[in-house]
């Protein structure tokens, strides 16, 4: 009865795990950490070609090392 149950659970349990990363958005989120000058400003204005893409750019700034 045990090894009735652990099969059962192991089952359901795989089943919910690959349903749940089988969604996929219409969009994906890139997050980048970049310095200000030069790599951030490049960034930004990669930002509007990439989200024809269907992608959504989010660049934060560094400002120390």
């Amino acid at each position: 009865m045990k090894k009735i149950f652990a099969i059962l659970t192991a089952a359901l349990l795989s089943t919910s795990i690959l349903t749940a990363c089988g969604e996929k958005s219409s969009s994906e989120k890139i997050v980048v950490g970049a310095s200000a000058v030069p790599h951030a400003e490049i960034l930004e204005n990669v930002k509007d070609d990439l989200k024809e893409l269907g992608y959504e750019l989010e660049v934060k700034v560094f400002n120390d090392y």
